[in-house]
């Protein structure tokens, strides 16, 4: 198999790995909100290095599918 077929696969397999990640994160921070309602500070639960990683994570998946189009 050729060397840029595998850096593809890989590619796909850590992307997918760090989705599941995330996916976990936000649906531990969701359970907590809905579990604990009388939090004082939500924003001690959400902040906005969630966003961060959501983007990223986008920008990732959308680098992938332009490398394959070519």
């Amino acid at each position: 198999m050729p060397l840029d077929i595998c850096i593809l696969i890989l590619e796909q397999v850590l992307t997918s790995i760090v989705g599941v990640a995330l996916l976990f994160r936000y649906a531990i921070k969701i359970w907590v909100r809905w579990a604990l309602p009388q939090v004082t500070a939500p924003g001690r639960i959400w902040g906005t290095e969630d966003l961060f990683f959501l983007v990223a994570w986008g920008f990732d998946i959308t680098h992938m599918v332009l490398i394959q189009m070519r």
